[in-house]
């Protein structure tokens, strides 16, 4: 291949946070925009008392702030040789020499806990875990960059800022959602049930909460590292790069 035939841009991004995404998992950033209005009309609710007065025991069960576990994928990149899934369209455009797929969606799920005493009962979140993306990142070289040493370089050093956008991006929610989730839910995880009332609805309505909670903490963070990925991703940071190589 005549390495002269590539034009920019020569690097795509290519991220889960521009795919359609199945309700609550965090996505694209017109996803998270509406989840974020949603959660703030969704969080200013009590927790339903139902009509019963529930012993300062009882309360104190129920109101308990739930566990807060925040895991994520490795951040070190691993090379690949195939294109990454979902570079099809981007690959077609023409002029790639390199790609960096990363996971940038964030995944809630919840487990409970009931209360009971003779003033009645109650279901609360014991625990919320986040789970910041799926898969390491992975980047890949065009076959005709591999074969050219400073092209090698030059391409593989960009793909590697898009990684550590995608490092800091990790480290920032994590840190972010453990110093701001229990607050932004507080109240917010538990409801009062009255006997023979049907749990199913109250778990939806609490589920709900701490996923539209996570998605309003996201969504910022998330935007930001598109962003700094896309000031990397110009053609004159390109036009930059290439003339290492007399290109």
């Amino acid at each position: 291949m005549d390495l002269k035939k590539f034009m920019v841009p020569y690097d795509c991004t290519v991220s889960r946070l521009l795919q359609k995404i199945t309700p609550y998992k965090i996505g694209s950033t017109r996803h998270l925009f509406a989840c974020a209005l949603i959660g703030a009309a969704s969080l200013v609710a009590a927790p339903a008392m139902a009509g019963i007065q529930p012993s300062s025991s009882l309360q104190q069960q129920c109101s308990k702030a739930p566990k807060l576990i925040v895991t994520g994928a490795s951040t070190k990149a691993e090379i690949v040789k195939n294109p990454p899934v979902g570079a099809k369209s981007a690959l077609r455009a023409g002029g790639i020499l390199g790609l960096t797929h990363f996971d940038r969606d964030a995944y809630t799920s919840v487990t409970w806990q009931k209360h009971s005493d003779a003033s009645g009962s109650c279901i609360r979140i014991k625990s919320i875990t986040v789970e910041i993306g799926n898969e390491a990142p992975a980047v890949w070289l065009a076959p005709a960059v591999t074969r050219h040493a400073c092209l090698k370089r030059v391409v593989t050093a960009h793909e590697m800022q898009h990684v550590s956008h995608h490092a800091d991006y990790e480290k920032k929610l994590k840190s972010t959602l453990k110093s701001n989730l229990k607050l932004l839910l507080s109240g917010k995880t538990y409801s009062y049930l009255p006997n023979g009332k049907n749990e199913v609805s109250n778990k939806e309505r609490l589920e709900r909460n701490a996923k539209l909670a996570v998605s309003k903490l996201h969504g910022p963070i998330a935007r930001a590292a598109q962003r700094r990925d896309q000031s990397i991703d110009t053609p004159e940071q390109y036009a930059i790069e290439l003339a290492k190589c007399g290109m």
